[in-house]
């Protein structure tokens, strides 16, 4: 199963090819690194947002234990069937 792409995926690429270009630019690795913590302190809120939707709209699978969103019947690692339970 394909891990699917994320705007959180986005973001951090775009951080860190800021970053990089500040550090080539400027020649001081810590200048993009300041770059680079600032974007990831400022994704805080949004990384914790997107956990807590995904924790709250899934369960895990009893066999497998990977998330599994609400309202499917089947698992997509397992192939487990919930509605025989």
């Amino acid at each position: 199963m394909r891990r699917k792409i994320t705007f959180y995926d986005i973001y951090i690429f775009v951080a860190t090819m800021l970053s990089l270009s500040i550090w080539g630019s400027t020649g001081n690795g810590l200048s993009g690194l300041i770059v680079f913590g600032f974007f990831w302190l400022i994704g805080i809120p949004f990384r914790a947002s997107a956990w807590a939707t995904s924790r709250l709209n899934s369960r895990p699978c009893p066999v497998c234990g990977v998330r599994v969103r609400n309202g499917e019947t089947q698992c997509g690692s397992c192939g487990t069937d919930f509605r025989l339970q």
